[in-house]
């Protein structure tokens, strides 16, 4: 459906278990199934949806943790082409704020 609507990338919504099956603490061969299915798609996993909170300090330490195996998971499924295009976009904003300028991205 993604490509069918011209999209080119998802962000999947964790911890709210949807059908994608993008959990913390995924098996290496379920990772590898899923960037299968997404390159033979067509379809980037861009970014991951978190329900991380920080700003309660009675859940922050447990939302810390579970930031900490989201980052394991992002490190196994987003591609080197969004992580480049993250650093560009960060780049541009500190530009932006040393400069003043308006981001164009």
């Amino acid at each position: 459906m993604t490509v069918s609507v011209n999209y080119n990338g998802i962000e999947p919504r964790l911890c709210e278990g949807h059908k994608h099956g993008i959990e913390p603490g995924l098996s290496a061969k379920k990772m590898e199934d899923i960037i299968r299915k997404a390159e033979k798609s067509g379809v980037e996993i861009c970014c991951l949806s978190t329900p991380c909170c920080f700003s309660n300090p009675d859940t922050a330490p447990e939302n810390i943790e579970l930031a900490k195996r989201v980052l394991d998971l992002a490190r196994g499924i987003v591609t080197l082409e969004s992580a480049l295009r993250l650093s560009e976009i960060l780049d541009a904003v500190r530009k932006s704020d040393q400069t003043g300028e308006a981001v164009h991205l």
